[in-house]
């Protein structure tokens, strides 16, 4: 085999825009190649600093492998520039002694490094230090760069997704990539982690910003991508400029943050903030989530909530294989050794007992849900009317700041403002304007929200409507007795429609969580609604053997399959609750 020439490229993440980019080194390098008559061997490293040492390097480090070995035909190392091969002098000194020590020349282009010449040696020192000092010259030219296209309006290198650069280089919303964009929040809000959002994204074929030619952005979706997506509040219209530093902790180099600064940019707004404050904390609930899912097997599985530690409630086989409803933070597993770590003490609940409970409990005659009904429509109508005042009162404002603004305008045409007084005003008056206009768009949106709340209310009503209407009864009965026969008879007709699927539908539609609190042995239940409804708690002993409404007062029988005395059941359940009601009051 011929002797060969070692052709190392590199271009860093400082790069300027008149950079020789990879493949015009490599060229170059294999023209070198052949003027020597010689064979020749590629190596480059993308977005990687000269400063770095050469074990720091992955092709850096595996040419100066090539070259130790015996066999090696390794003749000469070549770089388009000095700068290429090393920009400081640890990281030259490593690179030269082992080509010295293997008789390996070094060529700059098509400049040979003497080293029988002292002069070429300071040189090349002097080179070395001059290209550190470059490096954080660029650096802080880039920050300059990257802080002032952020105060104007415009991209700095690739628009983020969703957003295209135009004239000027200022950012504008991409059509085409948004709509992705609102889908990848909506599928994280209803309950689709990172890794899932990614798989969609490559099932639908969806490209992502960067081109198939790219050279040193991945051409594909990863769950990194999704999160930097998920998590950039530009998306609901607050461009944000992050200030860091490197520092060295332990031998190891971390990424400060500095300061940080945000701004309005209400028409780069792709998605809602009450969508994006949304996205966020289904972040908080996925990641108390491990395991596999069990949907179809535990009814209560996206409501139950543990209300010490704001755990997930899962579907879980306990020791002795029972089926149980268990805190997903109880216990944790650490270490090889696999030691249990306490970090909830909330009790479990079994399957059967809870999802008998919970069904009974919001299908019992309707009481409870005329109740809410009665009262959510009520709350309804109070805060439609408010929020349709105060956006009357939000629109007129601002049709006023406009009517200022070309008064402003005008007085300024007229010789009436200076250009410094004129652009204070304008400053001024737009600012105020933004503030408004944010206000403006989260009021509309809480009116939505109230439309769509009595949407589920009439949804409501719908489905018990279904039920009353199917039967009627004798009129010599007693009220009482009345009552009593329409409140079984609407509980076998809510059994027979819905099965499972239906009763778990029928659940995540009206509720939005269900908190449980163990405590003085007994649980206490706090029932949360999707509508704008008062919270209802339900108090019951630890047997499940029978609860109390705290609200109504009424008291079920939660028909536990062994014996027992209800009324002195009844009578302990009661004593606790106030007890428990008497200390708080002291406190």
């Amino acid at each position: 085999m011929q002797d060969v020439v070692a052709i190392y490229a590199r271009i860093s993440n400082e790069k300027e825009d008149t950079d020789v980019s990879i493949a015009q080194q490599i060229e170059q390098g294999k023209e070198f190649a052949k003027s020597k008559g010689m064979g020749y061997l590629i190596y480059k490293d993308e977005g990687l600093s000269g400063t770095l040492e050469a074990n720091e390097r992955p092709e850096m480090w595996q040419l100066l492998q090539d070259i130790v070995k015996k066999d090696s035909k390794i003749k000469i190392l070549w770089g388009r520039e000095h700068f290429r091969l090393y920009r400081g002098t640890e990281s030259k000194r490593q690179i030269q002694i082992v080509c010295k020590k293997h008789d390996v020349d070094i060529y700059y282009g098509d400049k040979k490094l003497d080293r029988s010449d002292p002069n070429v040696e300071l040189m090349d020192d002097i080179l070395g230090v001059l290209g550190k000092f470059y490096v954080n010259l660029t650096k802080q030219n880039v920050k300059q760069a990257i802080k002032k296209n952020f105060n104007d309006g415009k991209a700095h290198g690739v628009a983020p997704y969703g957003y295209k650069t135009g004239e000027g280089k200022k950012l504008e919303i991409d059509d085409d990539q948004a709509k992705w964009v609102r889908k990848m929040f909506q599928w994280h809000i209803e309950g689709l982690g990172l890794t899932s959002i990614t798989q969609k994204l490559t099932n639908f074929d969806v490209p992502t910003q960067y081109s198939p030619d790219h050279i040193r952005f991945s051409k594909e979706w990863d769950r990194t991508t999704v999160y930097g997506i998920l998590k950039n509040k530009l998306y609901y219209g607050i461009r944000t400029h992050n200030d860091w530093k490197i520092e060295k902790e332990g031998g190891k180099k971390k990424r400060v943050l500095v300061s940080s600064r945000e701004i309005s940019v209400p028409h780069l707004a792709i998605i809602e903030e009450h969508t994006y404050n949304e996205s966020i904390l289904a972040f908080d609930k996925l990641k108390s989530y491990t395991g596999k899912r069990t949907k179809h097997k535990y009814l209560l599985i996206d409501l139950l909530e543990c209300e010490h530690c704001n755990g997930r409630y899962l579907g879980r086989a306990d020791n002795r294989n029972n089926d149980v409803y268990k805190c997903n933070n109880k216990r944790k597993w650490s270490g090889k050794d696999k030691i249990k770590d306490k970090t909830c003490n909330n009790r479990d609940i079994r399957k059967g007992n809870i999802e008998f409970f919970v069904w009974d409990y919001l299908s019992d005659g309707k009481t409870l849900l005329d109740n809410l009904l009665a009262n959510g429509d009520k709350e309804n109508e109070e805060r439609k009317a408010k929020l349709e005042e105060e956006i009357a009162a939000f629109e007129k404002a601002i049709d006023k700041l406009n009517a200022e603004l070309n008064t402003s305008r005008l007085s300024h045409r007229k010789g009436l403002y200076t250009d410094k007084e004129f652009e204070a005003d304008k400053i001024e008056i737009n600012r105020t304007k933004i503030e408004y206009s944010i206000k403006l768009k989260n009021h509309k949106e809480q009116l939505r929200n109230i439309i769509k709340e009595t949407n589920l209310l009439d949804g409501l009503q719908k489905e018990f409507a279904l039920i009353a209407d199917s039967t009627t009864f004798a009129d010599d009965d007693s009220p009482l007795l009345q009552t009593i026969k329409k409140q079984k008879h609407e509980k076998e007709v809510l059994n027979s429609r819905y099965g499972f699927n239906d009763k778990q539908e029928f659940l995540n539609k009206y509720v939005d969580r269900i908190l449980i609190n163990y405590a003085n042995e007994i649980f206490k239940l706090t029932f949360k609604f999707k509508s704008p409804l008062t919270e209802s708690v339900v108090y019951m002993d630890r047997n499940f053997y029978v609860a109390i409404d705290a609200n109504t007062k009424a008291v079920y029988d939660l028909k536990h399959p062994k014996s027992h005395n209800l009324l002195a059941n009844l009578n302990k359940l009661t004593k606790t609750i106030l007890s428990i009601q008497a200390e708080k009051k002291s406190d």
